[in-house]
C-alpha cells in the first residue's frame, strides 16, 4: 500500500441530480436528509456562462482550499492543494477567475470587480455551467446552474444558498495572491430548483508561484547522456532504471520522469556538493490532474502492511544535497525527495530514496540477491501455499539489469523444482527456468483470476500446492552465452547458501502416476482433487 492520495476526477456525467437528498457524510452516525430547500427569487448577476477567457493578462496560481464534493446523495469534504488557478487581469478592468470551485471544473470564469483598496468585489449570483448532464441512472437532463454564497441549513447537516448575500469579497495582496474571508462558502446551486448540488470550497487561497522555477536550458537533449539511478522506494530491495542527466560547469538537470521528457531536476554543484532547493519548482502539467509540480524533500518512515512494504512520507524543507565526484560524474544522498503535485502535502508522481546516479552500464553479471518477503505454507483448508520474493534490477556490482533479462529458480527444502503441466495446467511444458516478468493467468468458472506466478513491480509470487515443506528456496540467475551467472540461493528461513547437494529435477513427470479420489489411474488430471505417486512419495494436489 503506497501513502500518496490520488485525487478524484468527478466528471458532469458521474454527477447525482438527487441534490434534495445531499448532506454531510458522517461515518459516526447515520447520514441525515436535509430539508427540501425552496426555490430562490435572486436575480443573476451574470446570465450568461463566461465560456471564452477574457481579454488582459493571464497568471496560473496556486490553488488551495476546503472543499464538499457530491457522491450519490452524499457529500464528502476534502482539502484540495496544488491545483492550477488561471487569472486575468482584464483589458476591461475587472479580474477573471477560471474554475473558482476546486473539485468543479466547467472550464468557465465568473468576474470581480476591483475595489479602490485593491480588493476585489464578486457580485453574486453568477452563472457558470449550462448544457446536458448524466444522471445515476443514465438519463440526460439540461441543466443550469450558477454560484452563489451558502450557509448550513436549520438542521446544520448541509448547504443553502445565503439569499441575504449578493457579494463577496477576495483579498489580494501585492505579489497577486487572492484569498476568501474567514467564514464565506462559495458553492453551485441550480438555478431551476434553487438547490446546492454538493459542490462548494471554503478556505480558498489562490497563491503566486514565488519558488525557484527550473528553466531548462534549449540544448538539453544535446547535453543529456544516459546514466543509472538507483533509489529506494519502500521495497526491501533498491529500484533501477536509466534516466537522461546533463551536466553543466555549475548544474546538474536530471529528467526525473522518462516518459515526461521536459520533467528535469536542477541542482547547483558547488565544489564537491549538488543541491536542489526545497521545493523547486517545476511547472504546471495539464496531464498531472492539471496541478503544480515541485521537487519536495520528504523525510520518511519505513511501514509493513500485510507483509507489503512502503514509505510513509513527511515533508521537510530541507535542501536535498548529493554529495558529487565530478570525476566519476556520480551523485549520493541520503536525502529523500518525491516529484510532488504540490507543496502542503503529499501526493506524488516519483519517489527517491537513498538516490544514487552513476555512469550507465549494461555489462553482463550476477543478479543481486532476491529478497523473500512473504512465505506462506500451505494449509489444507486453502489448498495453497505461496512464496513472494523481490529482485532488484541490477547485479551485483550494481551495473543495470534488466527484468525481462533476469530467470528465477524455487527450491522445495533442497530439491530444484521443476513446475509441470499436470499441477499448473496452463502451462505447456514442463518449466525449471522461470522468466522473472513470466505470469501465467488461470480463470475458473466465475472468471475470477488464479494467478500461479504473479508480477507486481520488482516483486513476484508463486503459489505452490503440496504440504509437508519446512522452506522454500529462491535463486535468480541471467544467462552470458549459455552460462548461467547465479545468484546465491536464499532461503525462508533467512539462510543463504550458494549451491545446494544432490540437486535434481523435483516430481519429474517421468514415472509420475496421477489417480483420482476413487483410486482410479488418470492420465492427465483436469480440474478437481488427485492423488500423485512418484515412486518415492504420494500426495493429493488440487487442479485448479
Amino acid at each position: 500500500m503506497r501513502h500518496y492520495l490520488l485525487l478524484a476526477v468527478f466528471t458532469l456525467a458521474a454527477l447525482s441530480m438527487q441534490a434534495q437528498k445531499l448532506c454531510f457524510a458522517d461515518e459516526a452516525a447515520e447520514p441525515k436528509t436535509s430539508q427540501v430547500l425552496k426555490k430562490t427569487s435572486a436575480k443573476t448577476v451574470c446570465k450568461e456562462v463566461i465560456k471564452v477567457q477574457p481579454e488582459g493578462e493571464k497568471t496560473c496560481y496556486y490553488h488551495v482550499s476546503d472543499a464538499y464534493y457530491p457522491t450519490g446523495d452524499y457529500v464528502y469534504k476534502r482539502h484540495y492543494d496544488g491545483g492550477a488557478a488561471y487569472v486575468v487581469d482584464g483589458t476591461d478592468g475587472n479580474v477573471y477567475i477560471k474554475n473558482p470551485i476546486s473539485a468543479f471544473s466547467p472550464g468557465s470564469w465568473i468576474k470581480a470587480e476591483r475595489n479602490g483598496d485593491g480588493a476585489l468585489t464578486v457580485k453574486l449570483p453568477q452563472d457558470i455551467y449550462d448544457g446536458i448532464i448524466e444522471d445515476d441512472n443514465g438519463n440526460e437532463q439540461a441543466v443550469d446552474w450558477e454560484v452563489r454564497l451558502l450557509k448550513l441549513n436549520d438542521e446544520g447537516n448541509s448547504y443553502e444558498p445565503d439569499n441575504a448575500r449578493t457579494e463577496m469579497v477576495l483579498n489580494r495582496d501585492e505579489d497577486g495572491t487572492i484569498w476568501m474571508n474567514a467564514g464565506d462558502v462559495i458553492g453551485i446551486v441550480d438555478k431551476a430548483t434553487g438547490e446546492w448540488i454538493g459542490f462548494c470550497d471554503y478556505n480558498t487561497r489562490l497563491e503566486a508561484i514565488n519558488e525557484y522555477k527550473v528553466v531548462v536550458p534549449e540544448d538539453i537533449n544535446d547535453k543529456a547522456e544516459k546514466c543509472l539511478v538507483i533509489y529506494n522506494y519502500g521495497e526491501r530491495v533498491p529500484m533501477a532504471e536509466p534516466m537522461n542527466v546533463a551536466f553543466y560547469d555549475n548544474e546538474i538537470y536530471i529528467n526525473v520522469r522518462q516518459k515526461n521528457p521536459e520533467l528535469w531536476m536542477c541542482g547547483k554543484i558547488e565544489g564537491n556538493k549538488v543541491t536542489v532547493p526545497a521545493f523547486e519548482y517545476l511547472g504546471i502539467h495539464e496531464d498531472f490532474f492539471g496541478k503544480h509540480l515541485f521537487v519536495a524533500p520528504v523525510t520518511y518512515e519505513q511501514i509493513n502492511d500485510d507483509g507489503i512494504w512502503y514509505n510513509y512520507y513527511m515533508l521537510s524543507n530541507n535542501d536535498i544535497v548529493f554529495d558529487y565526484d565530478p570525476e566519476t560524474r556520480t551523485l549520493t544522498t541520503e536525502d529523500a525527495l518525491v516529484i510532488n503535485t504540490g507543496k502542503y502535502s503529499v501526493e506524488y508522481l516519483t519517489e527517491f530514496c537513498e538516490m544514487k546516479v552513476k555512469k550507465y552500464s549494461d555489462k553482463i553479471g550476477c543478479p543481486k540477491d532476491p529478497v523473500i518477503s512473504s512465505f506462506f505454507k500451505y494449509l489444507a483448508k486453502d489448498d495453497w501455499g505461496m512464496i513472494e520474493f523481490q529482485q532488484a534490477p541490477l547485479t551485483a556490482s550494481d551495473d543495470y539489469l534488466p527484468f525481462g533479462n533476469i530467470f528465477f529458480n524455487i527450491f522445495f527444502d533442497d530439491q530444484l523444482v521443476t513446475f509441470q503441466p499436470e499441477e499448473y495446467i496452463y502451462l505447456k511444458e514442463p518449466m525449471t527456468d522461470i522468466p522473472y516478468i513470466f505470469q501465467e493467468i488461470e480463470k475458473d468458472e466465475d472468471n475470477n483470476i488464479l494467478p500461479d506466478f504473479e508480477v507486481y513491480g520488482n516483486g513476484q509470487a508463486v503459489y505452490y500446492y503440496r504440504d509437508n515443506l519446512e522452506r522454500v528456496g529462491v535463486q535468480t540467475f541471467v544467462y552470458d552465452n549459455g552460462n548461467k551467472l547465479k545468484s546465491n540461493i536464499i532461503y525462508s528461513d533467512g539462510t543463504v547458501v550458494s549451491s545446494v547437494n544432490d540437486i535434481h529435477d523435483f516430481d519429474n513427470a517421468k514415472g509420475t502416476r496421477y489417480y483420482d479420489m476413487q483410486g482410479r489411474s488418470i492420465s492427465k488430471p483436469q480440474r478437481g482433487i488427485y492423488i500423485r505417486s512418484n515412486g518415492k512419495q504420494t500426495q493429493k494436489f488440487v487442479v485448479r
